[in-house]
């Protein structure tokens, strides 16, 4: 059993709402990037087509990112990688395949 000092004070209970500063800057952003991710979560949820939903896992993760573009590659069963889903500005590439290699960046 522990003791307690006999200078130690305990604070008041809480009875006053803490002051309400100004949110950060960033917060507005933060809020709209949960916004999405709360969107993509009712999309995963709700969408029954495979190419809608890559579709729109790309769009928004673009936006959430503020990326000029987004591609999402699947498997294939002989182990490449095929492009998906793209973000508008690059439909040239959709349905590419490539290696895993090729996907890595060099070190």
């Amino acid at each position: 059993m522990t003791s307690t000092p006999s200078n130690h004070t305990v604070s008041k209970p809480f009875t006053e709402p803490l002051p309400i500063s100004s949110p950060p800057p960033h917060t507005d952003t933060s809020l709209a990037q949960l916004r999405d991710m709360h969107a993509i979560t009712l999309d995963l949820l709700n969408q029954r087509a495979l190419p809608d939903l890559l579709q729109t896992i790309v769009e928004r993760a673009a936006r959430i990112l503020d990326a000029p573009y987004a591609e999402l590659s699947l498997l294939t069963e002989d182990g490449r990688l095929c492009v998906r889903a793209v973000t508008e500005n690059q439909p040239e590439i959709l349905g590419d395949i490539y290696t895993r290699e090729v996907a890595r960046p060099a070190r």
